[in-house]
């Protein structure tokens, strides 16, 4: 091999390494990440009459909503229990969990009571997070 072909090959080889380990290193780097979540209040007694009850889910599963104190208490067939508090401002009713575990959001009939149900369940197990979505129409 000639001596120039070892430089172009022996530069080429460095650019290469300095490249990858310059990205490597960005990559690594860790980036903040600032999440913001809405105030959440308490659900008044008078918003409550209207989604308090039994609801079957999408996936079969049963739910019930009750009122306790100032939150809306979801007991989920295999979840743990969650204390459910009002997100301000939302149409309709958006709750959700103060640990951000489930989320939940109301959309009402002609007559103010709870129709439509939709609940975001998040998972974390190690560095992974799961979404689960489920459904419900009306009360049972």
């Amino acid at each position: 091999m000639s001596k120039q072909l070892f430089r172009t090959l022996f530069v080429a080889g460095a650019m290469v390494a300095a490249i990858t380990s310059q990205g490597l290193a960005l990559a690594a780097e860790p980036k903040p990440v600032e999440i913001t979540a809405p105030a959440l209040r308490a659900v008044y007694p008078s918003e409550a009459q209207s989604i308090v009850g039994r609801y079957r889910m999408s996936d079969g599963r049963s739910m019930t909503l009750r009122h306790h104190g100032r939150t809306i208490v979801a007991d989920l067939d295999g979840e743990p229990r969650a204390r459910l508090l009002a997100q301000p401002g939302a149409s309709g009713w958006q709750l959700s969990s103060a640990d951000g575990h489930m989320q939940m959001s109301i959309a009402p009939d002609a007559d103010g009571q709870a129709d439509t149900v939709t609940v975001s369940l998040v998972r974390t197990a190690g560095n992974q997070r799961t979404l689960a979505l489920l459904t419900a129409s009306g009360k049972r």
